[in-house]
């Protein structure tokens, strides 16, 4: 995977007095060259972010399907034991905190309906299918439809920030008119830089048609010269630009943002130097399948223990519930 090419700083001024428009057409040069890098990081994470977090997926989900098999087993094997155990008695009573313990992990972790299992243990109705459901007051949600409903995004700071008003026609023409006379083939006499020009132009000429001045404020800011983004535009419509770039670039920042940070593995705190370097990628892949690797040891453990005569008492004996957390 490579690295996406970042456009190079527009370079400040050198040391001038500086009018209003030239401080301002600075920073409109500024904000364009963060808003190139933003979009060119954007576009490596979005283009291959999804084939690291798919390979991921892929080594791990089948060590987290086993965990909630084996678990699902274990709550099997207990309420076995707890059925066949005097009702009174320390198993019985202790057994069915296990169950509600190991069912509480299937349905925080892994999502797993355990409704029948809090029913038959927590309780309530020993036969959940004539038990009738409550519309309120249970622990549930999670379940239904509409809590997996799209979230109402927050409110855009920018969305309502009142703006003055720009002519986008007169801006483009000044942008245009200033590039054109200072980048025309015409006006040089070495081959080499008479092509270069007459891309330069044609790039020009096409954002002019378009009225793209978005596309003509890079031009300006990586092409024009000092005494061009002078006269290309005034105080004002510098002024209105320099406000939308920056809105741009917050919302650019927020989207790496975003992505950079998401849906990270634990101890992880950051996705780029992961696609950066495979070295490092790959010893978080190894890290994340040893962690449910050495779930599954501890729960098959647990699983040849349960299931020995005795092996319950001795585990209520051994391990008291403040580490049941811990242990299972």
């Amino acid at each position: 995977m490579t690295e996406p090419r970042h456009l190079q700083p527009t370079k400040a001024l050198a040391n001038r007095p500086a009018s209003d428009a030239a401080t301002l057409s600075d920073k409109v040069g500024v904000a364009l060259d963060e808003i190139a890098k933003l979009e060119a990081e954007l576009e490596f994470l979005e283009a291959n972010l999804p084939q690291l977090q798919a390979k991921i997926d892929a080594a791990v989900r089948p060590l987290i399907l086993e965990i909630v098999a084996i678990r699902q087993e274990l709550v099997r094997i207990v309420e076995r034991a707890v059925n066949a155990a005097p009702r009174r008695s320390a198993l019985h009573r202790d057994g069915a905190d296990l169950i509600l313990h190991l069912a509480a992990d299937l349905e925080e972790r892994f999502g797993v309906d355990v409704r029948q299992i809090l029913a038959r243990w927590s309780g309530g109705s020993t036969d959940p299918e004539n038990e009738e459901e409550e519309d309120d007051g249970d622990d549930f949600n999670w379940a239904r439809a509409e809590s997996h409903a799209p979230r109402r995004e927050a409110p855009d700071p920018h969305r309502n920030r009142k703006r003055a008003p720009l002519d986008p026609e007169a801006a483009a023409k000044g942008i245009y008119h200033s590039l054109a006379r200072e980048l025309h083939p015409d006006k040089t006499c070495d081959e080499t830089e008479r092509v270069r020009r007459t891309e330069l132009m044609q790039n020009l000429t096409s954002a002019w048609r378009e009225r793209d001045l978005g596309s003509l404020l890079k031009l300006l800011h990586t092409h024009g010269s000092d005494e061009a983004k002078s006269d290309a535009m005034d105080a004002t419509s510098l002024k209105v630009c320099l406000q939308g770039l920056e809105e741009t670039r917050d919302r650019l920042r927020k989207k790496v943002r975003d992505l950079r940070h998401q849906g990270l593995p634990g101890g992880v705190v950051d996705w780029m130097p992961l696609l950066r370097d495979p070295k490092l990628f790959d010893k978080l892949l190894r890290r994340q399948k040893s962690i449910p690797r050495e779930e599954l040891d501890q729960l098959k453990h647990w699983k040849a223990l349960w299931i020995s005569p005795g092996g319950l008492d001795r585990f209520f004996r051994e391990v008291p519930d403040h580490m049941w957390n811990q242990v299972v």
